[in-house]
């Protein structure tokens, strides 16, 4: 079977891509040098991706399609591609990518009686899906620890390292984030347990088995006590509970768990960034069972918080604490309203200096961690507030999105100057506003559109792995995922608690700026709101700035204005407003557009990698 790429190359360029993604810029160099240097990495990224797609092609989808079968000689250079995105015991490059891979390879393996081969492609599958449980709110597809349950009536005919694999790969069967699958996590954990216990002696290396223990009990406290702090924020919020878990039924469970957990805390080799976020586990779980008191729980995060930054753990811990104490803080305290608000800013003021001091580390765990704490923030306090800090993190996080979201707001206003110069009545009930108000205050009406503007996409910071993913094609499972994004507003920003009309404009724009503008089309299934006039304005300010940049995005040359200007008028009423395509083709505004996405693109991405601010 002819192969015209080694199976080490994808992995090879999945490095040089990473390099492009993490290249430095400095004020010292000019517009010009850093313009040429962006255009340059967006040529070479093009360059790379295509030579991807062609690889994915060759390994993966002909397989997929049927177009060929898997045979022994194929499935050797497969399982080679995915020992080359192994990077370590629990870590795969290309989750995506990997996982098709690995499906590929345990069926053929399977078929074949192959069962080292088999758990070891199963193995893989599974650190792949745990990967992406990190990256994903809510999933349900943990396949591969179903699919293995089948070896353990005949664990003891295999290899110490194919019972190494069964072992492991099983104990991510409670790694469940859905509603429905959480639910079923008490009754499910004890038939794992009872597997895994049951077999580890089998298992030579008696240390790897005792880290192995103590993972399986410490993730399933944390599923757990995610549960109980949400059920006890229902509670509090008055608002129907998610799981309802009884603390009491599953009180030995737990204890039992706790037990296990601290007889070997200690003794284990556990690096400072799992230590302190186990320390921050059996805390939470003290207070469940009615332990420690809701006052001593708040200072064990604070304490955890201190030890990580005085241990210069990396941060990651910190967050983590940090982001616990404002969240057990709103779902749970016994306090009034608005003693909750005066503690929680209290502890923002004084986190935040450390947190953005923090926020130049590039690693995903710790981005993470970073939108676990904003997410808290955004229980308490003015939107504003929030406003400036999470657009402060976009920065930090994607630099590339934070172009977007710029230029998407330079058009969008631009847009609405012209409507209230000539059209203002579009844009009555926006906000609850008349006509009249609008005429009267146009500033605070651009004001808010560019709010909303700059919040359009900040769902995709729960997605930025497969959102900056542009070294290949996505998949259609990676699109499904991507259309979440606009829903994904109120993961990052949860003010369910202040629900004023610009709050809610700004969440309406996030939400519906994919939907077509006459609700038949496009994502996700909402109806139109009164705010759909500053919708419209930023459908087609989105579409436009992403369908002409050349600077910053792999996409090879981008599409004339007036090619745009033609498909927004074509299919205006349906997709697109035809009132706003109309505006957009209007002589004096297409020649402020096509300065927009030219010189003032090279500005707006200047500044922002030479200074890391706008």
């Amino acid at each position: 079977m002819t192969f015209l790429h080694e199976p080490e190359e994808y992995a090879k360029n999945l490095g040089e891509y990473d390099e492009l993604n993490e290249a430095e810029f400095s004020p010292e160099e000019s517009k010009e040098e850093i313009i040429a240097r962006l255009r340059d990495i967006s040529a070479k990224k093009k360059k790379i991706a295509d030579i991807q797609n062609e690889i994915i092609r060759e390994y993966i989808e002909r397989f997929e399609d049927g177009e060929v079968t898997l045979d022994e000689e194929a499935a050797d250079k497969l399982y080679k591609f995915i020992e080359s995105l192994t990077v370590q015991e629990r870590f795969v490059m290309d989750t995506a990518v990997a996982i098709r891979v690995c499906r590929l390879l345990y069926k053929y393996y399977h078929d074949v009686g192959n069962r080292e081969k088999a758990l070891y492609a199963a193995n893989r599958g599974g650190v792949c899906e745990m990967q992406r449980s990190a990256e994903l709110e809510e999933h349900d597809f943990f396949e591969f620890p179903r699919l293995i349950e089948e070896y353990f009536p005949i664990i003891d005919e295999l290899d110490q390292k194919s019972k190494w694999a069964l072992l492991v790969t099983y104990s991510y069967r409670i790694m469940i984030k859905t509603d429905e699958g959480l639910n079923s996590l008490p009754e499910l954990f004890p038939k794992v347990e009872n597997l895994i216990i049951s077999n580890l002696d089998k298992v030579e290396d008696k240390g790897k088995a005792k880290i192995l223990k103590f993972q399986l009990y410490t993730n399933f406290l944390a599923e757990l006590g995610m549960m109980l702090r949400q059920d006890e924020g229902s509670r509090k919020h008055h608002k129907p509970l998610l799981h309802d878990v009884d603390i009491e039924k599953n009180r030995e469970l737990i204890e039992r768990c706790l037990t296990a957990i601290e007889g070997s805390f200690e003794e284990l080799p556990i690096n400072p960034l799992q230590t302190n976020a186990i320390r921050i586990n059996i805390e939470t779980m003290r207070y469940h069972l009615g332990q420690i008191s809701f006052e001593e729980l708040l200072r064990r995060y604070e304490t955890v918080a201190a030890d990580d930054l005085r241990a210069d753990g990396g941060g990651t811990a910190c967050l983590f604490a940090y982001a616990m104490y404002l969240n057990y803080l709103y779902n749970c305290s016994p306090y009034t309203p608005e003693e909750d608000e005066r503690r929680a800013q209290e502890k923002i003021s004084e986190y935040m200096p450390h947190v953005l001091e923090m926020k130049k580390q590039k690693q995903f765990q710790f981005a993470y961690g970073i939108l676990v704490f904003l997410n808290s923030t955004s229980l308490f306090g003015d939107f504003l507030e929030f406003y400036d800090t999470v657009l402060a993190f976009t920065v930090y996080a994607d630099k590339a999105l934070y172009v977007h979201t710029v230029m998407v707001k330079e058009i969008s206003r631009l847009l609405l100057t012209r409507i209230l110069e000539e059209k203002p009545e579009m844009m009555n009930g926006v906000c609850g506003w008349s006509t009249d108000y609008i005429l009267n205050h146009k500033e605070e009406v651009i004001e808010l559109l560019e709010q909303c503007a700059m919040c359009h996409d900040i769902g995709k910071h729960y997605l930025l792995e497969i959102v900056s993913n542009s070294s290949r094609r996505l998949t259609d499972e990676e699109f499904s995922i991507i259309k979440t994004h606009p829903g994904n507003f109120d993961i990052v920003c949860e003010k369910d608690h202040m629900e004023s009309p610009r709050l809610k404009c700004v969440r309406d724009c996030a939400l519906l700026h994919h939907r077509w503008h006459n609700g038949q089309g496009g994502y996700p299934e909402l109806p139109q709101t009164e705010n759909r006039p500053f919708v419209d304005i930023l459908s087609i300010a989105d579409s436009l700035d992403a369908a002409t940049d050349s600077i910053g995005r792999p996409y090879g040359k981008g599409k004339t204005l007036d090619d745009l200007s033609k498909e927004f008028l074509d299919m205006g009423g349906t997709r697109y407003s035809r009132e706003v395509a109309e505006i957009l083709v209007e002589p004096e505004i297409k020649a402020a557009v096509q300065e927009i996405i030219t010189t003032r693109r090279e500005e707006v991405n200047y500044k922002i990698y030479a200074f890391n601010e706008y």
